[in-house]
């Protein structure tokens, strides 16, 4: 019998989340284990799978301005032939005296293989958090197919940036990110 996670608007912010599927880890002799290790990697049993994990950004304004023209890698390349999939990201905006505003571009996580190009790497775009005036947080599940040229795709970084390499005009306030992901051999 499979078991399965359910995230909704309520769900538990990331250590809620680690927590969840370290409840959920099975061996192969379907007893429970408590599979979620402190250095944010879920370890699947043993037979095969991948792992589960996490990683945490903190962007100051000056990087969130300048994210077009200098993008903020989130996440290391992860080598020849392996691809990075991202499952789930929390945008946690503090917001300070001036909202950001963006000149049409969209600000996100994307996989680049060298300046502004490559595949959008996150359904959830940070826009609307980094436009409000308050601070907020934000979270995505990744229900979306993406496609993307394999050679753009693979070995490349996950970066913060945005897809027409302007930057916001206005703006203050940091953003913490958080990816929830797993690696893929390809």
């Amino acid at each position: 019998m499979g078991k399965r996670i359910v995230l909704s608007g309520n769900s538990p912010g990331l250590a809620g989340v680690d927590a969840t599927l370290a409840d959920l880890a099975t061996d192969a002799s379907g007893d429970s284990t408590k599979a979620l290790f402190g250095d944010g990697s879920f370890k699947v049993p043993a037979g095969g799978g991948v792992s589960l994990q996490s990683a945490t950004v903190s962007l100051t304004s000056a990087q969130i301005k300048s994210a077009g023209s200098s993008p903020v890698t989130i996440l290391a390349a992860p080598g020849a032939g392996k691809m990075t999939q991202l499952l789930f990201t929390i945008y946690e905006y503090t917001f300070l005296t001036a909202a950001y505003a963006y000149p049409g571009s969209v600000c996100g996580l994307w996989y680049v293989t060298g300046g502004n190009g490559g595949g959008f790497a996150a359904d959830g775009n940070d826009g609307t958090v980094l436009e409000s005036t308050v601070s907020c947080i934000s979270t995505a599940l990744f229900a979306q197919t993406n496609q993307g040229v394999t050679s753009v795709l693979t070995n490349a970084p996950i970066v913060y940036t945005t897809n027409d390499a302007s930057n916001p005009t206005t703006g203050s306030g940091t953003l913490k990110i958080t990816i929830v992901y797993i690696t893929v051999t390809l």
